[in-house]
């Protein structure tokens, strides 16, 4: 298990979405450039196949989810979720579904006045992406730890 996951890259993935928070909530806008400058850094940190796989998978369920409004930013956002945090990206873009959801009446409350009028409406998508993240980080230990005693038992049942 301990290749599909590197708390170096995961941490690089949780700093920077923080930063893409920040400019989200701002401006509604993140630097593309700036993201794909970090997606190589995570990639430099631990790369594999699983990762990048992850990465792209990512993408394409943010696209999905809300074609008429995912943002390029936004989709690459949760691509570089994917690269950061491997397999367990799905739970981090789960949890940044779920609390983009639940929170929505609450968007034009998430921006500042340097946020244009008509984009006040739109959901702050680094910010959810970035505490679905953090929150998937801080809770990776338990998910490794409860996917190695659920293997165990397979394992055990089999060889009954």
């Amino acid at each position: 298990m301990e290749h599909l996951w590197s708390y170096s890259a995961a941490w690089l993935t949780v700093g920077f979405l923080g930063l893409c928070a920040i400019t989200d909530v701002l401006y509604r806008r993140v630097s593309e450039t700036a993201i794909f400058c970090f997606a190589l850094a995570v990639m430099f940190a631990h790369f594999s196949w699983v990762a990048v796989a992850s990465g792209l998978l990512c993408a394409v369920l943010w696209w999905v989810s809300d074609r008429r409004n995912a943002a390029l930013g936004d989709i690459e956002m949760a691509a570089l979720t994917g690269l950061g945090l491997g397999p367990f990206s799905l739970i981090a873009i789960a949890i940044s579904c779920a609390l983009a959801l639940l929170t929505r009446p609450w968007w034009p409350r998430l921006s500042s006045r340097l946020t244009p009028p008509e984009e006040r409406y739109l959901a702050p998508s680094g910010m959810y992406l970035a505490v679905g993240a953090l929150v998937t980080v801080l809770m990776a230990r338990w998910f490794v730890a409860g996917l190695q005693e659920y293997t165990s038992y397979v394992v055990m049942q089999v060889a009954q």
